[in-house]
């Protein structure tokens, strides 16, 4: 790990996040610098710290909790008691950003709504993540990657025709949603630089499932009607796709084949009744057809050979790999996707590093993700607690 200065080293943000939505903002923003105090529970931590998918923990450690909180400083605190506000209002005043993804409301009866912090702190930029927004009708519902992929209408357009509604294989909408929560926050911080103004923040899961969507769901709102809802038989990558767009399985593995002109794809792989029998305009009115076609050929040769050949003629094809051969795919070898973080009391452990190179203000880890409350003390003692540390601790407080 490293200690050079991000692009937001100086910018101090306080966060209340919690689950994937909420950390997969604030840790782009801490790889970019940021001094980040992850406010948590005392004793029991942040709800991440207590569940973990495939149930994987490194020495007790969640590795859920692990992939998602690095580059902060881990502060225990029980907001409940008046003593442990009165700790969080003075972070504040120090503070250029706060980050919370409880349910809505939930911060306001703490007494630590935007309203409470801005009146502390008017430049406080206040950043909240929910799952369907501040008000209306979902407002006290559970925000849940998979119910909002079933609510935005995505499981409803993936798999194919005779499948169930099928979600993603990964929570891409709590990462996208995050991703928006740190976009939304970097304007913020853009817009207090020319003003001096603070302000809030508003992202939700539903709004960003929807914006994942926005090419489909435009050609539904205009013109593609029920075609933009109707998933092919045999597995075109998205309603509005025409063949050959696709996975098929060759003879010892899979291969995706995109948008290639029919009689291209015909001659590349040796396909007369391609060439022959249609033309363009069918491949989206007879996908089913000519993908069954396809597949029936793919199926004669390897995926390296397919690669060799395709490649060779420019028709734009991609190895189906799973997570083992991802690990080891030159490309992302090459560009040191992953990263591996050392902590003394669990080891070493394997992470995605920061999605963006840049060239002046590198995006580094410098901290493992903490202990809970690692820094609890570190912290009171820069606020002048020095003499009431082990007070606090007796009643509770930290």
């Amino acid at each position: 790990m490293v200690t050079s200065k991000g692009a937001l080293s100086g910018i101090k943000i306080l966060s209340f996040a919690q689950l994937a939505q909420g950390n997969a903002g604030v840790e782009y923003l801490a790889d970019l610098g940021a001094d980040v105090i992850k406010i948590e529970r005392p004793g029991k931590g942040a709800w991440e710290r207590s569940w973990s998918g495939l149930d994987t923990y490194i020495n007790g450690e969640s590795v859920f909790f692990l992939s998602l909180n690095r580059n902060q400083r881990s502060m225990t605190i029980n907001l409940k008691e008046e003593k442990g506000r009165e700790i969080i209002y003075r972070l504040v005043k120090e503070s250029d950003v706060i980050v919370e993804n409880y349910r809505p409301r939930v911060m306001e009866r703490l007494g630590l709504g935007y309203d409470d912090l801005s009146k502390i702190n008017p430049g406080i930029i206040y950043a909240s993540a929910s799952g369907y927004g501040p008000d209306g009708p979902y407002r006290d519902k559970p925000g849940q990657d998979l119910l909002v992929q079933s609510l935005s209408g995505m499981a409803s357009v993936t798999g194919k025709a005779d499948d169930l509604p099928t979600p993603a294989g990964a929570a891409i909408i709590d990462i996208h949603s995050g991703a928006l929560i740190a976009m939304g926050i970097l304007a913020a911080i853009c817009y207090r630089a020319q003003t001096g103004k603070g302000q809030r923040v508003e992202v939700n899961l539903l709004q960003s499932a929807i914006d994942l969507q926005k090419e489909a769901i435009t050609y539904y709102m205009n013109g593609g009607g029920e075609r933009s809802l109707t998933r092919s038989k045999s597995g075109i990558g998205a309603p509005f796709y025409e063949a050959p767009h696709g996975t098929y399985a060759t003879k010892n593995g899979h291969i995706a084949i995109s948008l290639t002109p029919l009689k291209k794809l015909g001659e590349v792989i040796g396909l007369t009744e391609l060439i022959e029998k249609y033309e363009q305009p069918d491949a989206l009115t007879k996908r089913d057809e000519i993908k069954e076609l396809i597949q029936k050929e793919i199926k004669e040769k390897t995926t390296e050979e397919w690669l060799r050949l395709m490649e060779a003629h420019d028709v734009w094809c991609a190895r189906v790999n799973n997570y083992a051969d991802l690990v080891k795919d030159p490309q992302v070898e090459y560009n040191q996707v992953i990263k591996e973080i050392e902590r003394e009391d669990i080891g070493s452990f394997k992470v995605i590093g920061f999605p963006i190179n840049l060239s002046e203000s590198k995006a580094e880890i410098r901290k493992a993700p903490p202990r809970l409350g690692e820094h609890t003390e570190e912290i009171l003692r820069e606020l002048g607690y020095d003499d009431e540390i082990e007070e606090m601790k007796k009643n509770g407080i930290v």
